[in-house]
């Protein structure tokens, strides 16, 4: 079975985003383990360098994508032909989204299994007309869809909810979180003792409330605060604004740079506390990646997150309630978990090999029918 995954929406300026690195995950656990699939990469021609660094061993697919002018959404038209003709060209039985949106694109002679995180984007844009676009064209490209993969069972209630067409033809199946093998980075020993936060810097996700939390028992602790996340219109019009008034510069800190791999597991292994008050995920990578490093978790009590996390780690409820969240790291940092179990346990349950067996399966499943 030769299967063709669509990797045009990695780019050298987001090489790291999370979509991407779940790619980087599943993909090379999936060349290894089901030996009758070969994998091949649809690339932008700009991104194949960077793309064959991840996948040595992949064959890599050059297209050159038509887009009219900024309008993304109609790309699945406009480069439908071309991208049949690649598909015929090499043999492809099926074609592969591994991130599916409103600008992906689409097959129209193999059957297309596409992955949809989370349905976050029927709720949140950057602004309405970006949200009513997403919304018309996700619809459309569902239509074109055989079989669509989620990552937890609330993002697939989400999802049916939105894209009733999809209740019969969805599967869940897990992320893979494989833990690096330890290479020593110093970006964490100028901050220690410091707690964490690593999610994207929107107010859905709840930094502010962390950073209430964090000023009110800030004279009690010795810790510093660091948020990781790139640069967004929140983190600078609400977060450092909020920051410099009131005086926690030299306790508070946004981390907006781009990390690598290692300097993120350093990162994370020099956290005393890792904290997480989002109100909505599709998954919840962050405090997971934090806890299969032996990392104490506080968590935001929400259905994704008690999900994915097995009920293993530590919550609070309301996500807004900064004051509750204060006491409960008051109390995790005086008497720290021993987080070896759950480490454990949580490493066997989102371990690649897993992941790639399901994806196997699927696949020869939609190819059989």
């Amino acid at each position: 079975m030769r299967i063709l995954a669509d990797l045009t929406y990695i780019h050298l300026s987001d090489e790291y985003s999370g979509v991407a690195i779940s790619s980087y995950r599943m993909l090379p656990a999936l060349h290894e383990v089901a030996q009758d699939i070969e994998i091949l990469g649809l690339v932008n021609p700009a991104d194949q360098e960077m793309i064959r660094s991840h996948f040595p061993w992949m064959d890599i697919v050059p297209i050159r994508l038509r887009s009219f002018h900024k309008i993304k959404n109609l790309d699945a038209w406009l480069n439908r032909r071309t991208l049949d003709k690649i598909i015929a060209d090499n043999a492809v039985d099926i074609f592969f989204l591994p991130h599916f949106s409103d600008r992906c694109i689409w097959s129209g002679v193999v059957p297309n299994v596409a992955v949809m995180h989370d349905a976050q984007g029927f709720k949140i844009g950057p602004n309405k007309a970006r949200l009513l676009l997403y919304k018309v064209f996700i619809r459309l490209h569902a239509r074109h869809i055989d079989h669509v993969v989620t990552i937890s069972e609330s993002a697939r209630a989400d999802i049916v909810e939105h894209l009733p067409r999809f209740s019969d033809r969805i599967s869940v199946i897990s992320q893979s979180l494989p833990v690096r093998e330890y290479s020593y980075d110093d970006v964490a020993e100028g901050y220690r003792p410091y707690i964490l936060s690593v999610n994207t810097l929107l107010e859905y996700k709840g930094p502010l409330t962390i950073i209430k939390a964090f000023r009110s028992i800030k004279d009690d602790i010795p810790h510093k605060l660091l948020l990781k996340g790139l640069p967004t219109a929140y983190s600078k019009g609400v977060l450092k604004p909020y920051i410099a008034r009131e005086g926690l510069q030299d306790r508070v800190l946004i981390l907006d740079k781009k990390f690598t791999p290692d300097q993120m597991d350093a990162l994370y292994r020099g956290a005393s506390l890792f904290v997480s008050a989002s109100t909505m995920e599709g998954f919840g990578f962050t405090p997971l990646e934090a806890s299969l490093r032996g990392i104490p978790v506080l968590c935001a009590d929400i259905p994704t997150i008690r999900e994915t996390s097995l009920s293993l780690l530590h919550y609070y409820s309301p996500a807004g309630d900064d004051a509750l969240l204060a006491a409960e790291i008051k109390k995790l940092l005086s008497s720290p978990p021993d987080m070896t179990e759950v480490a454990g346990i949580l490493t066997e349950h989102y371990s690649p090999r897993r992941q790639a067996l399901l994806y196997s399966s699927l696949f020869h499943k939609v190819y059989g029918q």
